[in-house]
């Protein structure tokens, strides 16, 4: 194995937010073997007079203070081996740098770090004030060919998915698409944007001045400007589209703004055989309350959002939701207790804590991240918040009337509630889980019920999930398993709890 061998295999070991447990240690174990492969590269190599590097972080030169990670190991070894005159060792020097700073979730400096998702390359956000003459010091090209380079692999891609059509166990690609601008005027019928069918693809049209488009509908892909124009366009191919449901913001990218909107849709898409939406109690019968809830654990007050149903009586032991990231659902849930389907149900949206030195969702929901804080976040979650609904609402006591709710990087949390603590919750929701915790050792008749959902194009969140069926299953556990032709995406969690939640209380006496 070469440099430029051991450059490729890191590259392409990067860890993305979505990917599963068994993705996470297959990529492990490659950097690992590939850091090894490095480290016997340079052996018995002669310095030579090459220069530092101007461009590189100082901070970043030498592993940290103390046993140094795997990727800063590897930086130092490739940064050593680029000074004695190495030329693949630039590369592989940038892009350990550049993972670094996206584990810190900074901007990447050199462009090196570009993901698969979807079929095609997506180039990280690169850091404007590295220039290109920074980046040749390490032999690197400058970033307008690297855009150019990833934006022409997606071209010929979607081109042979419009030729050969989705690849089998595939559910979502570009598809080149040519238009022609009276054509898409015609569509757009005056608006600034819209969605259509054309066949078995659904193309995506937004009008306006930007650097760059990005069309999100639970799944993120890049629009390509209509040349001449200022429309700016995206064909994608999605199987199963009749049963596609999924709602969509278009976000334009320009100097002057920091972040984009995500306040509202632009719209929903629903296939003609998709889920109808589901139905909501407005305004409410029963009442919403913000509880500012005080923990000895955490150390810190925490507001907690509670819904009670109408007529709700504290002596009744009513069943409880525990959901995360601070979800009621309330208008989802008062039509099922109208209707007879659920008793009346007390649900509560348990918030996770502001920012504070990372990503304090992912370090509070998922084990691993920091364990201290998880570790807190798991006694306040599970301990005080229940032991103060019982005491204060009648929530019920027992594990059977007991449900955790969460989504995304809440599911995995929801899931490893169950895991840890079985005798707590009897039933588990958990939509769209990206991670998911390790194989279970329930005792017999001791694992709760789950109810999972993921959509087809969320591809590594689907495989995640599958996994997660498939293993608390062999554990012991009731498993139902939902799919949906959606993304990761409100539209299906929402359309699919109300069957989750009758799922999770039927049988129960109000």
């Amino acid at each position: 194995m070469g440099f430029e061998d051991v450059e490729r295999t890191l590259r392409s070991c990067f860890v993305e937010a979505d990917d599963n447990e068994a993705d996470r240690v297959w990529k492990r174990e490659r950097r690992l073997h590939a850091e090894r492969e490095l480290s016997d590269l340079l052996r018995d190599q002669q310095p030579t007079a090459r220069s530092r590097p101007t461009c590189w972080p100082r901070s970043s030169a030498t592993p940290a203070p103390g046993t140094p990670s795997p990727l800063e190991a590897a930086q130092h070894l490739s940064l050593t081996a680029h000074r004695k005159g190495h030329p693949e060792a630039g590369l592989l020097a940038a892009t350990c740098v550049d993972r670094l700073l996206v584990r810190e979730r900074k901007l990447q400096r050199f462009g090196t770090l570009r993901p698969t998702v979807g079929g095609e390359l997506r180039l990280l956000p690169v850091d404007p004030t590295v220039t290109d003459e920074e980046r040749a010091e390490l032999g690197l090209p400058p970033i307008a060919q690297v855009r150019e380079e990833v934006a022409n692999a997606n071209r010929a891609a979607a081109l042979q998915v419009a030729e050969e059509g989705l690849p089998n166990g595939v559910h979502l690609r570009r598809v080149f698409r040519a238009h022609r601008p009276d054509d898409v005027e015609t569509a757009l019928a005056g608006r600034d944007e819209a969605v259509w069918r054309d066949g078995d693809n659904i193309i995506f049209c937004w009008r306006g001045s930007a650097e760059a488009v990005t069309a999100w509908f639970g799944v993120e892909m890049a629009m390509e400007s209509l040349d001449g124009t200022d429309l700016w366009m995206l064909a994608v191919r999605i199987r199963g589209l009749d049963q596609a449901a999924f709602s969509y913001w278009f976000l334009p990218s320009r100097s002057e703004e920091t972040a984009p909107s995500w306040d509202e849709p632009s719209g929903t898409w629903r296939g003609l055989a998709a889920p109808p939406p589901p139905e909501r109690a407005c305004p409410l019968r029963g009442e919403l309350r913000t509880v500012d809830f005080d923990s000895q654990v955490l150390g810190e007050r925490r507001a907690l959002q509670v819904y009670l149903p109408p007529g709700h009586d504290p002596g009744d032991g009513a069943p409880v939701l525990y959901a995360t990231d601070s979800r009621t659902s309330a208008d989802l849930i008062e039509p099922l207790i109208a209707g007879g389907q659920i008793p009346p149900v007390i649900s509560i949206g348990v918030p996770f804590g502001p920012d504070l030195d990372g990503d304090r969702r992912a370090q509070e929901y998922l084990p691993g991240f920091h364990s201290e804080r998880f570790e807190a976040h798991r006694r306040f979650f599970v301990d005080e918040v229940s032991a103060w609904a019982e005491a204060e609402l009648g929530a019920a006591s027992d594990r059977r009337s007991r449900a955790v709710f969460g989504v995304s990087t809440g599911a995995a949390f929801a899931a490893a509630m169950g895991v840890r603590h079985p005798e707590h919750f009897g039933a588990v929701i958990a939509f769209s889980m990206g991670m998911t915790p390790a194989t279970p050792a329930w005792s017999p008749g001791q694992a709760p019920r789950h109810y999972l959902c993921a959509g087809t194009l969320e591809e590594g969140f689907f495989r995640g999930t599958q996994q997660w069926a498939e293993r608390s299953a062999a554990s012991g556990s009731d498993v139902v398993h939902r799919t949906w032709v959606s993304g990761h995406d409100v539209v299906m969690w929402e359309g699919e709890l109300p069957a989750a939640l009758a799922w999770a209380f039927t049988g129960l006496e109000p």
